[in-house]
C-alpha cells in the first residue's frame, strides 16, 4: 500500500490498467478452457483415434508429408486427445441395448411353412428359422401304411383363393368436354334462335347456288350436243 502511495498518478493509472487487463485475460482463458472442456466431453475418443490413425497412415505413405490443412488437423487432434486423457474425459463403454425381436420374414410361396389357407404369407412359427425351397439337406420319410389305406374322396379338391389387398386409390381417364357446346348454354335464347336462323338461310342460299350452277352446266352440255349433231348431219 505504501508502494502505491509513492507512485505518481500516471504510474498508478498504468498499474491499475495492467492489473485490469490481466484479470480480463485470466477470465477469457478460463472461458476458453470451459468451452473446450464442454466440446471435448462430447467427442468420441474412438472416432478421434481413428481419424488420427488415418492421417498418420497417409503421412507414412507419403514419405512423412501431408498437406498443410491436414497437418494442422493432425496437430489439433493430437492436442485434443492429450487434453481428453489428461482431464480423464474418456467415457465408459455404454451397455449394448437388449436385442429386440426382429420382424418375422415373409417368404410367401418360397417358404417351407407356406400354406394357401393357414399361412399364405409364409411366416415361420415362433422359435423356428424360415427356410426356402429347395432345401440344402433334403430328407425323406416313409409313408404310414394306415395313411395309404385311406381312400381319396371323389369330390373335386378344395379351392383356395389368393389374398388380395383392398384397392385404396382409383384412376380414371381424363374427361374431355366440348367447350363450344357448353358455352351455348350461356347465350340468350333470342340471340341463339337468330343465329340458328342465319345459319339456316346461309345453307339454303348455298344449296340454291349449287342448283343454279348445275343447271348452267346442263344447258351448256345440251347446246354442245346440239351443235355436234348438226355437224354430223352436214
Amino acid at each position: 500500500m505504501a508502494k502505491n502511495n509513492n507512485l505518481s498518478i500516471v504510474e498508478q493509472e498504468i498499474f491499475s490498467g495492467r492489473k485490469k487487463k490481466a484479470k480480463e485475460l485470466k477470465k477469457a482463458k478460463e472461458q476458453r478452457s470451459k468451452e473446450k472442456l464442454e466440446r471435448l466431453s462430447q467427442v468420441d475418443p474412438k472416432r478421434l483415434k481413428k481419424r488420427i490413425a488415418d492421417l498418420e497412415g497417409k503421412k507414412s505413405r507419403n514419405n512423412g508429408r501431408l498437406l498443410i490443412n491436414e497437418q494442422r488437423q493432425l496437430d489439433s487432434l493430437l492436442k485434443d486427445l492429450e487434453y481428453i486423457n489428461r482431464k480423464n474425459l474418456v467415457k465408459e463403454d455404454e451397455p449394448e441395448p437388449e436385442h429386440k425381436e426382429s420382424k418375422p420374414i415373409e417368404l410367401g410361396l418360397k417358404s417351407i411353412f407356406w400354406d394357401p389357407e393357414w399361412n399364405p404369407l409364409g411366416i415361420a412359427p415362433k422359435g423356428l428359422q424360415n427356410v426356402t425351397y429347395p432345401l440344402k439337406t433334403p430328407f425323406e420319410h416313409e409313408i404310414d401304411p394306415q395313411v395309404e389305406t385311406i381312400p381319396i374322396p371323389n369330390s373335386p379338391p378344395p379351392r383356395f383363393f389368393k389374398i388380395q389387398q383392398a384397392q385404396s386409390t382409383y384412376e380414371s381417364a381424363p374427361e374431355v368436354k366440348l367447350l363450344s357446346a357448353a358455352s351455348t348454354k350461356f347465350i340468350p335464347s333470342t340471340i341463339r334462335n337468330k343465329t340458328v336462323k342465319i345459319q339456316k338461310e346461309t345453307e339454303d342460299n348455298e344449296d340454291d347456288d349449287d342448283e343454279n350452277e348445275m343447271k348452267e352446266y346442263a344447258s351448256e352440255e345440251e347446246e354442245y350436243l346440239r351443235k355436234r349433231k348438226a355437224d354430223e348431219l352436214e
